[in-house]
């Protein structure tokens, strides 16, 4: 679909996505990562219990899934005892890699599009070591049948099973509890919400990202032909982040609330803004269309005299329902061109405001 002969049905498949998107009607939905909560409550759980039967098949689905960034539901019945190596890297560290190359819905045995998957699953210390679990659950397996993933027998629990050497019945599971695995899951834990068997993936991609894991490299786990496959999986912040950028803008807006404002860029100072004493209640309203030049009047503090014919007059300044109204003089003089236009910014009084500027 990249080659040149598709590049007119590509541009016009773009087009409907994109009048799509602008009318509200692209619905679609990327499988979103396990939060780390979850993977935390996951892990802690009875659900995951690898003395457990079907906690031992959780833990080992959840941990392939997860370093091997499996797709959904693919190849998950036809993983057999066989299908993994055990290997010892060059400093003498154990790891599991994959046997062979599986086909994916995307790259359906086209060699020239296969990326070999470089991804590893490494030993690891304490209780929860991936390939402990792999190993026990290998161990466990029915001898007669060659399949990974087996039910478990009836009778065996995580209170009895120290007592059997065989946990499973000589019958694969299905398609269909393996390919709602990870929403069983989910349920059974519970988790925050339900995941599917394709979040996991989506999990292993953010995770590393968030890490500072270069896409390059991950797309070598993942199998992604080009990094930009990734887009859909790098989907911003974490829960946590969103979390703490939304209490930062409410603890910004939460300071300001009890401060008084303060116009924006305005240099003139405080004693040059009438009290709130000078408001005229009585005054008569002046609308806003209104042309006619304020009344010049001098201010009781001024002791320059009056000179309505040097005065340049500005239309009076109104709100939609004025309940008050204030005149004041400037000398243009005494005041710099900035702060004259400053006295524009902002909105300072709930009323008509009548200024007259002086030159003297």
């Amino acid at each position: 679909m990249r080659d040149q002969e598709f590049t007119g049905a590509n541009q016009i498949i773009e087009g409907i996505n994109k009048s799509r998107r602008r009318q509200g009607l692209d619905v679609t939905q990327h499988k979103e990562a396990i939060t780390e909560d979850d993977l935390k409550r996951m892990f802690q759980s009875p659900v995951l219990d690898s003395n457990d039967p079907w906690g031992l098949i959780h833990r080992v689905y959840f941990e392939l899934s997860l370093h091997f960034a499996r797709r959904g539901r693919e190849g998950l019945r036809d993983l057999h005892k066989s299908s993994f190596h055990f290997l010892i890297d060059s400093k003498g560290r154990e790891y599991v890699v994959m046997a062979y190359h599986e086909a994916e819905k995307t790259k359906q045995g086209n060699e020239k599009d296969i990326l070999e998957k470089l991804g590893r699953m490494y030993s690891q210390d304490g209780p929860n070591c991936p390939i402990k679990s792999l190993k026990k659950l290998l161990s466990k397996l029915n001898p007669g049948l060659v399949n990974l993933f087996q039910y478990p027998s009836n009778r065996i629990n995580a209170s009895n099973s120290a007592h059997y050497s065989v946990w499973y019945d000589k019958k694969p599971l299905g398609k269909t509890p393996l390919d709602n695995m990870m929403s069983k899951i989910s349920k059974e834990v519970p988790l925050s919400k339900v995941y599917t068997n394709h979040c996991v993936r989506a999990t292993t991609c953010t995770t590393l990202a968030r890490a500072g894991v270069d896409s390059a490299a991950i797309i070598t786990v993942t199998g992604h032909i080009s990094t930009d496959s990734l887009k859909p999986y790098l989907r911003g912040p974490s829960e946590d982040q969103t979390h703490d950028m939304s209490s930062i803008l409410h603890a910004a807006s939460e300071s300001n609330s009890a401060a008084p404002i303060t116009p924006t860029g305005s240099c003139i100072p405080a004693a040059s803004f009438p009290p709130a004493t000078s408001y005229n209640p009585a005054a008569s309203y002046t609308p806003a269309s209104s042309h006619i030049p304020a009344t010049p009047h001098t201010t009781a503090a001024s002791s320059t005299p009056a000179a309505p014919e040097s005065a340049v007059y500005v239309p009076s300044l109104t709100a939609s329902r004025p309940t008050q109204s204030h005149t004041t003089d400037v000398n243009i003089m005494s005041s710099s061109h900035h702060q004259l236009t400053s006295i524009f910014t902002g909105t300072t009084f709930n009323g008509p405001v009548n200024i007259s500027f002086y030159n003297h």
